[in-house]
């Protein structure tokens, strides 16, 4: 299986992908019913064009898996050297080898370095709605390590209201 991150980004003033490759990503995400527990939470991201204005604003790799697009990852809130990290593996990965996409991938990315040949994080941070067993469980079997829990965390802008959010960090040199 091979496993590519292409980062969303600017070369020689091109960008990697279109704005509407950008946007068809969420559009993958609502057909596969992902967007809703993906953009819920945090970021007012109601749509494709929200998700690409988010995406501007943000690091933005897109997953392939053998050729095929299978997912996105995107860090942001970047402090020192840690950032928030959000992801979503597309529905033709699911049950498949999602886990060993997943450890890859974060492998992948806490081994990027800058230019002056730094590792670029050490730590990458995730909150996710504790109610969502099945994303807890996902983060665990990749090689995330469950902090706990912080009450209210997590404002759900579908209900209005705060809810319990799981914190999962993953950190470099750790087993992935």
């Amino acid at each position: 299986m091979k496993i590519e991150l292409i980062p969303y980004q600017l070369v020689d003033g091109i960008p990697t992908f279109r704005d509407s490759d950008i946007r068809g990503l969420f559009d993958r995400m609502v057909s596969d019913g992902s967007a809703d527990l993906c953009c819920r939470y945090g970021e007012n991201i109601d749509d494709a064009k929200t998700f690409l204005r988010a995406m501007k604003r943000s690091l933005l790799f897109v997953v392939y898996v053998d050729g095929e697009i299978s997912g996105c990852i995107w860090l942001n809130g970047f402090e020192a050297r840690w950032a928030r990290c959000h992801w979503v593996l597309f529905s033709n990965q699911w049950g498949r080898d999602s886990e060993v996409i997943g450890r890859q991938v974060l492998q992948d990315i806490m081994n990027m370095k800058s230019e002056d040949g730094q590792y670029r994080w050490d730590v990458l941070i995730g909150f996710t709605p504790s109610a969502n067993v099945r994303a807890v469980n996902y983060c665990r079997k990749s090689g995330g390590i469950i902090l706990g829990e912080i009450p209210n965390v997590m404002w759900n802008k579908k209900t209005k209201e705060s809810e319990l959010g799981t914190i999962v960090y993953y950190v470099r040199g750790e087993e992935l």
